[in-house]
C-alpha cells in the first residue's frame, strides 16, 4: 500500500480488492460494507466488465 495511504484499490480480472491501513477500518465495518457489496452485485445493480464486449449494461443508475 502506498505510504500515507487509507486505503487503496487493487483491481485485477474478476477481481476488486479494497485495501485498508491497519487500524483504519473495524471488522464490523468490512461485514457491513461486503453485505451491501453482496446485495448490489447480487441484484445487478453493479457490474464490472473487464475488456472483451462494451456494449451497455443492462440497467442504468437513476439520475
Amino acid at each position: 500500500m502506498p505510504e500515507g495511504e487509507i486505503v487503496t484499490l487493487f483491481e485485477r480480472e474478476g477481481e476488486l480488492i479494497w485495501a485498508f491501513a491497519p487500524g483504519h477500518i473495524t471488522n464490523e465495518a468490512v461485514e457491513v460494507a461486503n453485505q451491501q457489496l453482496r446485495h448490489l452485485v447480487g441484484h445487478g445493480l453493479w457490474g464490472q466488465r473487464w475488456g472483451g464486449d462494451q456494449q451497455e449494461p443492462p440497467h442504468r443508475a437513476a439520475s
